[in-house]
């Protein structure tokens, strides 16, 4: 009785010993973080060695590997802005992250000073365009005239009826569309008429040196235009005949004039033109001269019953004011523009 006894004692102590063998077993499995954080060496490395399951890749700082999983040293759980270390300890993350590195700004490059850039507006040059039909430069107008006297006492010592053809040449600068100064002669020989039976070979002459200026009002715009001209110049007028003896006589007219003209311009070209123009010209403060040719008159002296030679003579005589004489010339001309 004695020895089952026994052996019903140490049945039961053996069935107790294994369920506190397993409720260790369990404790140990339940609550690993107790046991770990109480020894870190006793970390179930070795078991999961043991049993061949290992974390790939290596856990990071602060957790461990379990059964093949990585699981946090600090139990209860870190709050999230803290850190598991690896003494099973949170701490801040603040504290453990390592201060930022910030990449240094390069400094900005040293630039020499430049120069301060004047803007300098260009000026617009005004470029006159100079039109086709009033081109400006030399004005050279050659003429073809012919001549009238007209006055109230004659245009000579010999009846009215006196003709003349002539010409001029002028050469001038056109400054304006509408204005050419110029400056030239007037040459006019006369075919007089003689009535005279005294009087022989009688033909006279007219020239003039002419300063002034020719108008066109309309600035040269047109292919046909008025041409207006107003001249002061220097006159020569003088007429000579014979008497029936042969005695020379010449009578001379000199002094200022000033003429006036009128005609059309027809443009034929670019630079050149054709016109028609009547010209006044009306002498004033002059000096008429009066030059007799010595030799025989013709006559006889009865005392002597000789023939009179005369000696050569001359006089002259002043005038101021106008002329009693007027010359028409009324011609064409040729005007060319170089």
């Amino acid at each position: 009785m004695m020895i089952h006894k026994s052996i019903f004692i140490a049945g039961v102590a053996f069935v107790c010993s294994v369920l506190a063998s397993m409720s260790a077993a369990a404790q140990v499995e339940e609550d690993p973080y107790k046991a770990w954080a109480e020894d870190p060496a006793s970390a179930p490395e070795a078991p999961a060695k043991a049993e061949g399951k290992k974390c790939f890749p290596k856990c990071r700082s602060g957790y461990l590997c379990h059964e093949g999983k990585c699981i946090s040293m600090c139990n209860p759980p870190c709050d999230s802005d803290e850190k598991c270390t690896m003494e099973g300890e949170c701490v801040s993350k603040a504290a453990q992250e390592p201060p930022a590195v910030v990449a240094p700004v390069p400094s900005p490059p040293t630039v020499s000073p430049q120069p301060d850039i004047v803007l300098v507006e260009e000026e617009e040059v005004a470029v006159e365009e100079e039109d086709p039909y009033v081109p400006k430069g030399i004005f050279v107008s050659l003429g073809f005239e012919s001549s009238e006297c007209a006055s109230s006492g004659g245009c000579k010592t010999a009846p009215d009826g006196d003709f003349g053809l002539g010409g001029h040449v002028l050469v001038g600068y056109g400054i304006h569309p509408w204005l050419v100064l110029e400056a030239g002669e007037t040459f006019t020989g006369q075919l007089l008429k003689n009535t005279n039976p005294d009087v022989f070979d009688l033909s006279g002459r007219f020239n003039a040196i002419r300063l002034g200026a020719r108008f066109f009002p309309l600035g040269r715009q047109n292919v046909v235009e008025p041409v207006l001209g107003l001249h002061l110049g220097y006159f020569i007028w003088s007429t000579s005949w014979d008497n029936e003896a042969g005695q020379g006589t010449k009578s001379t007219n000199h002094g200022i004039s000033l003429d006036y003209s009128l005609g059309l311009d027809f443009k034929i070209a670019e630079r050149f033109s054709l016109g028609i123009a009547v010209t006044v010209y009306e002498p004033f403060f002059f000096t008429t001269c009066v030059d007799i040719d010595g030799g025989p008159t013709g006559t006889v002296d009865p005392t002597t019953n000789l023939e009179v030679i005369a000696d050569s003579s001359s006089s002259c005589s002043k005038f101021s004011g106008k002329h009693n004489s007027f010359f028409f010339n009324t011609g064409i001309h040729a005007m060319m523009i170089f």
